[in-house]
């Protein structure tokens, strides 16, 4: 029977009979009821805990607006578009459970908003780390907790809240709910804290440089030179003589967490030698690459593998690039191969 669909194209992910994903050793739920019921398997909280300190961080950051229940029955959905809010559930190194609540902004059109938002490039902090080692400065690193929650949105969106209000105990279930923030997945949202961060930076007194919008600096009021700061989403760094005192003023604004000395940043080790000179290296990035491409072809060990792959794991549309002695017994997806190409490319 002949078909007019080309490989490849208009196909569903295939549903995977194992269930759950399993990150270091943790089945990783897909929706909030899988969450409740794994933690009722394993006889704790944990997930309950992670959707409850998620939420209550949106609320506390009066992410949304929400409407009382008459409210919500009278809503006029003029000039405001819905979105579907969804939990995404993720286990860290150190086993911790993370919860993220975000929206359905493919779903969102969001012509008229500015959605481009820029990043410190990565040869920007080799050399911050070259200016910091010449001119004798102290270098910190810190995390801004929530950062885009600090930020408005300019879109109008309206979404229903879902059972994991109830469960983190604020009983808001079913209830409309319209958007005050830059909720992660709204096609404007990094754009906005961009532009927030921005402002801040200039209210403390510093300039973006012309090389990369994304480093800003200051002359210090003794004279002696400059400051330096370096953003890349939420990820500070910070070159000065005292870092720790811009870190207190952006403390008054911003939750700033794991601020001390870079020993990994922005995927890249970072060692400080006895002459006080950096270096910089990509090891635990690396090792971290690896690791995944183990998990994908299902392999304690990658040893050594002939090139062109002749044996097992061909990428599904490079097989008419190889040999007629390549016989796979194993045909893994192309798009499986993009995150290892591109991160070897980096």
């Amino acid at each position: 029977m002949k078909t007019n669909s080309k490989p490849g194209r208009n196909k569903r992910r295939p549903h995977h009979s194992s269930g759950c994903e399993v990150k270091y050793g943790v089945k990783i739920p897909r929706t909030v009821g899988e969450a409740i019921a794994l933690d009722k398997l394993n006889g704790d909280d944990l997930w309950h805990q992670a959707i409850k300190k998620e939420i209550g961080a949106l609320m506390e950051m009066q992410t949304f607006n929400i409407l009382g229940p008459d409210e919500s029955k009278s809503f006029k959905r003029d000039g405001f578009q819905y979105a579907r809010l969804m939990m995404i559930f993720d286990v860290k190194q150190d086993l911790r459970r993370k919860a993220r609540l975000v929206l359905g902004g493919h779903m969102i059109d969001a012509s008229g908003h500015d959605t481009y938002a820029t990043n410190m490039k990565g040869i920007s902090a080799r050399i911050l780390m070259l200016i910091a080692s010449a001119n004798e400065l102290r270098v910190l690193t810190g995390d801004i907790g929530n950062a885009y929650l600090y930020a408005s949105t300019n879109e109008k969106i309206f979404c229903r809240l879902g059972e994991e209000f109830s469960i983190a105990g604020h009983g808001a279930t079913g209830r409309i709910a319209v958007l005050e923030k830059a909720l992660y997945g709204t096609k404007s949202a990094a754009n906005r804290w961009h532009a927030h961060l921005a402002d801040t930076l200039r209210c403390m007194g510093f300039t973006t440089s012309r090389y990369d919008a994304d480093i800003w600096y200051q002359a210090r009021s003794d004279g002696s030179g400059y400051d330096y700061i370096g953003t890349h989403t939420d990820d500070l760094m910070i070159v000065a003589k005292n870092p720790e005192g811009y870190f207190e003023v952006l403390q008054e604004k911003y939750t700033i967490k794991k601020i001390g000395t870079p020993t990994f940043h922005l995927g890249c080790d970072y060692v400080r030698g006895p002459d006080g000179r950096w270096s910089i290296g990509t090891e635990t990035y690396v090792k971290e690459t690896m690791e995944r491409v183990k998990t994908m072809l299902g392999r304690k060990d990658l040893g050594k593998d002939d090139t062109p792959s002749y044996l097992t794991n061909i990428p599904s549309r490079a097989r008419q690039f190889t040999t007629t002695r390549c016989r796979p017994t194993q045909v893994i997806p192309a798009t499986s191969w993009n995150s290892p190409v591109v991160d070897n490319m980096w």
